[in-house]
């Protein structure tokens, strides 16, 4: 066995040279302590000069018997340690810490002869990156200051989360599980039990910990986030997921309690299911109507696309995910920002953030064609040649892909995404009214055909 037990003798020096150490050194101005364990002196050094020239305190082993003893008495961060060390492993070393350690610090390996079984071997037992020797410098920083800063953000989603008789909680909510995750936020399906015994579900979205972000920035997110919670909390309408309660959690972060729907996103229903063109304007109409109601309470929701729509079983829609919604007369966003998904974005949102409700109705016209067609109208590899896509060029028409596509349905998208605000629909009820109006002359045109079939005898 390569961890062999130390007399106390020796145990006792070691702590008593490290306290000391580090009493001397810790000053409160690093940014963090790194174990570096590697059989090479030299190399030790080299990675110590690099680290503290960046505030990092760095501890070294030249052995993992040594290492041992570090972590049995020094706070580690992060462990920087070569795969392989003189007649020792690194590797059993990894199964180690993760035998030994409930939470083990993060790894890095590093190795001089990369092999793709060793790399595949050392991340299932825990390691978080590879680093190939010989090291470039930046690299080596890039590295850790990438694999620290995640270890935070996953230490503070610990943080939201209470652990109560082997239950895990957010803001009195027992968590079920998670079921979505954002760039900004995590949902989970929450349950709550009421004083008569019921136990009902919701959907909680709480907001990821910020990495690397400004006091300020980090402020106006919070403030983002919870002006979702503001903008939908008042509204009630049946194609909309509902808001029951918003607040923070106990680490500040703050969470919304919202209806939870069991069903499908729009996107994957496009994507597997051959849905029929009625099926598809009753959709699509469903939209229009919530997207009414939300102008109405005077908010842009800012994110129209089909991945936030949900469609239950009977085809009934659920409109959700107000993150990036904004007040008509807010000025809490910097107008310097681009909100939204870039392929769903109206031309006028890539050069402002500050946009009217028209540029919604530019987003459910490049939904309603997706819905209808099954691609995107504007495509493109950057977000730089989407923007300009959709900017400067007209999708191929639905009636061009299909003749028989209905023309009124054709007039209705080619009027959505006009570029010019202004030639757009005034409002989404104008395309609630046209769906409608469709839908009544298809139903007649199909009692029509149906009547002289039958008359024909077919």
């Amino acid at each position: 066995m390569f961890i062999a037990d130390l007399s106390s003798q020796i145990r006792m020096a070691w702590t008593d040279l490290l306290e000391l150490e580090y009493n001397i050194m810790n000053d409160n101005k690093f940014k963090a302590t790194i174990l570096v364990v590697d059989d090479e002196v030299e190399f030790c050094n080299i990675v110590e000069a690099i680290l503290e020239s960046h505030d990092y305190l760095t501890l070294k082993a030249h052995n993992t018997h040594e290492a041992i003893n570090i972590l049995s008495s020094t706070q580690v961060d992060l462990i920087l340690i070569d795969i392989i060390l003189q007649n020792e492993s690194g590797v059993e070393f990894l199964e180690y810490l993760q035998k030994e350690y409930a939470t083990p610090p993060p790894c890095l390996m590093i190795t001089g002869h990369p092999k793709m079984e060793t790399a595949v071997e050392v991340f299932k037992l825990g390691a978080t990156d590879f680093l190939k020797k010989p090291i470039k410098p930046e690299d080596l920083v890039n590295k850790i200051a990438k694999t620290l800063a995640k270890q935070e953000f996953h230490q503070q989603i610990e943080q939201t989360v209470m652990i109560e008789n082997g239950a895990r909680y957010i803001a009195g909510y027992r968590i079920v599980k998670v079921i979505g995750e954002g760039n900004m936020g995590i949902v989970y399906l929450v349950e709550h039990e009421t004083e008569d015994g019921k136990i009902n579900q919701y959907a909680m979205k709480v907001l990821k910990p910020i990495m690397a972000e400004t006091p300020e920035r980090v402020e106006n997110l919070k403030q983002r986030f919870l002006m979702e919670a503001r903008a939908a909390f008042a509204i009630e309408h049946p194609n909309i997921v509902r808001i029951y309660n918003y607040g923070t959690c106990d680490n500040n972060m703050p969470f919304i309690l919202m209806e939870y729907c069991e069903g499908k996103s729009l996107d994957k229903v496009i994507e597997n299911e051959n849905l029929s063109l009625e099926d598809k304007c009753r959709i699509l109409q469903q939209l229009a109507f919530a997207l009414d109601t939300i102008h109405d309470n005077d908010i842009c929701h800012r994110d129209i696309k089909p991945a936030n729509v949900i469609v239950m079983d009977d085809l009934n829609i659920k409109l959700t995910d107000f993150g990036i919604a904004r007040l008509r007369d807010s000025t809490l966003t910097m107008t310097s920002e681009v909100f939204g998904t870039p392929a769903y974005l109206a031309p006028e949102a890539f050069t402002s953030a500050k946009v009217s409700y028209k540029a919604d109705i530019f987003s459910l016209g490049t939904l309603a064609y997706e819905l209808f067609t099954g691609q995107k109208p504007f495509d493109g590899s950057t977000i730089a040649a989407i923007a300009r896509k959709i900017q400067k060029e007209d999708p191929i028409w639905p009636r061009k892909l299909d003749r028989n596509f209905p023309k009124r349905l054709n007039a209705m998208i080619k009027k959505m995404l006009a570029k010019d605000p202004d030639e757009r629909y005034q409002s989404a009820f104008e395309i609630y009214l046209e769906i409608t109006e469709f839908l009544d002359e298809y139903h007649r045109s199909q009692g029509s055909r149906g009547l002289i079939e039958r008359l024909l005898g077919r």
